[in-house]
Protein backbone atom coordinates (compact mmCIF):
# COMPACT_ATOMS: atom_id res chain seq x y z
CA UNK A 1 0.00 0.00 0.00
CA UNK A 2 1.30 3.44 -0.90
CA UNK A 3 1.13 6.26 1.64
CA UNK A 4 1.70 9.95 1.08
CA UNK A 5 3.29 11.68 4.07
CA UNK A 6 4.07 15.38 4.38
CA UNK A 7 6.02 16.64 7.39
CA UNK A 8 6.01 20.38 7.96
CA UNK A 9 8.59 22.37 9.91
CA UNK A 10 7.21 23.79 13.15
CA UNK A 11 9.14 27.03 12.73
CA UNK A 12 10.54 28.46 9.51
CA UNK A 13 13.24 30.13 11.60
CA UNK A 14 14.61 26.72 12.51
CA UNK A 15 17.69 25.64 10.57
CA UNK A 16 18.62 21.98 10.69
CA UNK A 17 22.21 21.18 11.54
CA UNK A 18 24.28 18.45 9.91
CA UNK A 19 23.51 16.04 12.74
CA UNK A 20 19.75 16.35 12.20
CA UNK A 21 20.06 16.06 8.43
CA UNK A 22 22.22 12.99 8.97
CA UNK A 23 19.64 11.51 11.33
CA UNK A 24 16.95 11.79 8.63
CA UNK A 25 19.30 10.19 6.09
CA UNK A 26 20.19 7.32 8.42
CA UNK A 27 16.54 6.75 9.27
CA UNK A 28 15.63 6.64 5.59
CA UNK A 29 18.41 4.13 4.91
CA UNK A 30 16.38 1.75 7.06
CA UNK A 31 13.38 2.31 4.77
CA UNK A 32 15.14 2.66 1.41
CA UNK A 33 13.33 -0.32 -0.13
CA UNK A 34 9.97 1.38 0.54
CA UNK A 35 10.74 4.69 -1.18
CA UNK A 36 8.73 5.76 -4.23
CA UNK A 37 9.55 9.43 -3.71
CA UNK A 38 11.47 11.39 -1.08
CA UNK A 39 12.18 15.10 -1.00
CA UNK A 40 12.59 18.35 0.88
CA UNK A 41 9.98 21.04 0.27
CA UNK A 42 10.62 24.77 -0.04
CA UNK A 43 8.40 27.87 -0.04
CA UNK A 44 8.08 29.02 -3.64
CA UNK A 45 8.38 32.75 -2.89
CA UNK A 46 11.69 32.70 -1.00
CA UNK A 47 13.09 29.17 -1.33
CA UNK A 48 13.06 28.61 2.45
CA UNK A 49 13.07 24.93 3.40
CA UNK A 50 9.80 24.04 5.11
CA UNK A 51 9.27 20.28 5.14
CA UNK A 52 9.84 16.73 3.97
CA UNK A 53 7.58 14.71 1.68
CA UNK A 54 7.51 10.95 1.21
CA UNK A 55 5.61 8.49 -0.94
CA UNK A 56 6.30 5.08 0.56
CA UNK A 57 5.10 1.50 0.22
CA UNK A 58 3.98 0.06 3.56
CA UNK A 59 2.14 -3.15 4.41
CA UNK A 60 -0.56 -1.23 6.27
CA UNK A 61 -1.58 1.84 8.21
CA UNK A 62 0.15 0.74 11.41
CA UNK A 63 3.54 0.54 9.69
CA UNK A 64 3.03 3.97 8.13
CA UNK A 65 2.02 5.46 11.48
CA UNK A 66 5.08 3.91 13.14
CA UNK A 67 7.29 5.50 10.47
CA UNK A 68 5.98 8.94 11.38
CA UNK A 69 6.21 8.33 15.12
CA UNK A 70 9.81 7.08 14.83
CA UNK A 71 10.98 9.76 12.38
CA UNK A 72 13.88 11.61 14.08
CA UNK A 73 12.69 15.08 13.02
CA UNK A 74 9.23 14.38 14.44
CA UNK A 75 10.70 12.96 17.65
CA UNK A 76 12.81 16.11 18.05
CA UNK A 77 9.62 18.21 17.69
CA UNK A 78 11.18 20.12 14.79
CA UNK A 79 8.56 18.78 12.37
CA UNK A 80 4.95 17.72 12.64
CA UNK A 81 2.83 15.45 10.50
CA UNK A 82 0.37 17.43 8.38
CA UNK A 83 -0.70 14.82 5.81
CA UNK A 84 -0.89 11.06 6.16
CA UNK A 85 -3.12 9.37 3.57
CA UNK A 86 -3.26 6.29 1.48
CA UNK A 87 -2.26 7.19 -2.03
CA UNK A 88 -2.56 5.60 -5.44
CA UNK A 89 0.41 6.47 -7.66
CA UNK A 90 -1.19 6.78 -11.08
CA UNK A 91 2.20 7.09 -12.80
CA UNK A 92 3.29 3.63 -11.60
CA UNK A 93 6.92 4.74 -11.40
CA UNK A 94 9.31 5.88 -8.71
CA UNK A 95 11.38 9.05 -8.82
CA UNK A 96 14.39 7.25 -10.32
CA UNK A 97 12.34 5.90 -13.22
CA UNK A 98 11.21 9.34 -14.42
CA UNK A 99 13.06 9.83 -17.71
CA UNK A 100 12.63 13.55 -18.45
CA UNK A 101 14.59 15.40 -15.77
CA UNK A 102 15.81 18.81 -16.95
CA UNK A 103 18.18 21.21 -15.19
CA UNK A 104 16.24 24.07 -16.77
CA UNK A 105 12.96 23.11 -15.10
CA UNK A 106 11.72 23.25 -11.51
CA UNK A 107 10.01 20.41 -9.65
CA UNK A 108 6.83 21.30 -7.77
CA UNK A 109 4.74 19.50 -5.19
CA UNK A 110 1.05 20.40 -5.48
CA UNK A 111 -1.38 19.20 -2.81
CA UNK A 112 -5.12 19.66 -3.30
CA UNK A 113 -7.27 19.24 -0.17
CA UNK A 114 -10.76 18.01 -1.04
CA UNK A 115 -13.92 19.78 0.01
CA UNK A 116 -16.23 17.57 2.07
CA UNK A 117 -18.45 15.19 0.12
CA UNK A 118 -16.68 15.42 -3.24
CA UNK A 119 -16.01 11.72 -3.86
CA UNK A 120 -18.89 11.21 -6.31
CA UNK A 121 -18.22 14.45 -8.17
CA UNK A 122 -14.55 13.50 -8.41
CA UNK A 123 -15.46 10.11 -9.89
CA UNK A 124 -17.66 11.81 -12.49
CA UNK A 125 -14.77 14.07 -13.52
CA UNK A 126 -12.08 11.39 -13.52
CA UNK A 127 -12.07 10.86 -17.30
CA UNK A 128 -11.88 14.62 -17.93
CA UNK A 129 -9.08 14.88 -15.36
CA UNK A 130 -6.99 12.24 -17.16
CA UNK A 131 -7.79 13.60 -20.61
CA UNK A 132 -6.66 17.08 -19.58
CA UNK A 133 -3.17 15.79 -18.76
CA UNK A 134 -2.83 13.95 -22.06
CA UNK A 135 -4.27 16.61 -24.35
CA UNK A 136 -2.22 19.39 -22.75
CA UNK A 137 1.07 17.46 -22.72
CA UNK A 138 1.37 17.22 -18.95
CA UNK A 139 1.49 13.44 -18.69
CA UNK A 140 5.24 13.19 -19.34
CA UNK A 141 5.93 15.98 -16.81
CA UNK A 142 4.60 14.04 -13.80
CA UNK A 143 7.10 12.24 -11.59
CA UNK A 144 4.28 10.93 -9.41
CA UNK A 145 0.64 11.90 -9.07
CA UNK A 146 -2.53 10.42 -7.71
CA UNK A 147 -5.55 10.55 -5.43
CA UNK A 148 -5.36 10.66 -1.65
CA UNK A 149 -7.76 8.31 0.16
CA UNK A 150 -9.12 7.63 3.60
CA UNK A 151 -7.74 4.41 5.07
CA UNK A 152 -10.87 2.48 4.04
CA UNK A 153 -10.46 3.97 0.53
CA UNK A 154 -14.14 4.92 0.40
CA UNK A 155 -13.57 8.66 0.72
CA UNK A 156 -11.53 10.86 -1.60
CA UNK A 157 -9.38 13.24 0.46
CA UNK A 158 -7.60 15.14 -2.31
CA UNK A 159 -4.75 14.86 -4.80
CA UNK A 160 -0.99 15.09 -4.93
CA UNK A 161 1.11 15.98 -7.95
CA UNK A 162 4.89 16.08 -8.24
CA UNK A 163 5.46 17.72 -11.59
CA UNK A 164 8.32 19.29 -13.52
CA UNK A 165 7.43 22.74 -14.86
CA UNK A 166 9.18 25.95 -15.86
CA UNK A 167 8.06 28.27 -13.05
CA UNK A 168 5.17 29.34 -10.81
CA UNK A 169 3.31 30.86 -13.76
CA UNK A 170 3.39 27.42 -15.39
CA UNK A 171 1.94 25.92 -12.20
CA UNK A 172 -0.89 28.45 -12.21
CA UNK A 173 -1.56 27.71 -15.87
CA UNK A 174 -1.63 23.98 -15.14
CA UNK A 175 -4.13 24.43 -12.31
CA UNK A 176 -6.38 27.02 -13.97
CA UNK A 177 -8.21 24.60 -16.26
CA UNK A 178 -7.51 21.31 -14.52
CA UNK A 179 -11.01 19.81 -14.12
CA UNK A 180 -10.92 19.14 -10.35
CA UNK A 181 -9.62 22.63 -9.63
CA UNK A 182 -11.86 24.34 -12.16
CA UNK A 183 -14.93 22.57 -10.73
CA UNK A 184 -14.25 23.56 -7.12
CA UNK A 185 -13.38 20.15 -5.71
CA UNK A 186 -10.56 21.55 -3.57
CA UNK A 187 -10.97 23.74 -0.49
CA UNK A 188 -7.26 24.57 -0.53
CA UNK A 189 -4.24 24.01 -2.74
CA UNK A 190 -0.65 24.14 -1.47
CA UNK A 191 2.28 24.52 -3.86
CA UNK A 192 5.91 23.92 -2.91
CA UNK A 193 9.21 23.59 -4.66
CA UNK A 194 10.60 20.14 -3.97
CA UNK A 195 14.18 18.88 -4.08
CA UNK A 196 14.21 15.14 -4.60
CA UNK A 197 16.78 13.42 -2.40
CA UNK A 198 19.33 10.95 -3.84
CA UNK A 199 17.95 11.14 -7.38
CA UNK A 200 21.07 12.58 -9.02
CA UNK A 201 23.51 10.11 -7.45
CA UNK A 202 21.23 7.14 -8.10
CA UNK A 203 20.91 8.12 -11.77
CA UNK A 204 24.69 8.50 -12.08
CA UNK A 205 25.18 5.05 -10.55
CA UNK A 206 22.65 3.52 -12.95
CA UNK A 207 24.34 5.12 -15.97
CA UNK A 208 27.69 3.74 -14.81
CA UNK A 209 26.21 0.24 -14.62
CA UNK A 210 24.77 0.58 -18.14
CA UNK A 211 28.08 1.79 -19.59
Amino acid sequence: MEYFIHLKKNSLDLNLDEKEIGAEASFMDLHKDLVVLRGQTFITENNVECGYTYLLNFNGERAAADFIQDHPLVRSNHYRNTIFYRCQNAMKQNMWEFSCYSAEQQIYLIIGYANEGMSEKRNNLLSDHRRYFIENNYQNKFIVRGPLWSESKDKWMGSEFVIQLQDCDSVNEFLAKEPYTHSGLYKKIDVYLIKLIDVEQQLVNRLKKIS
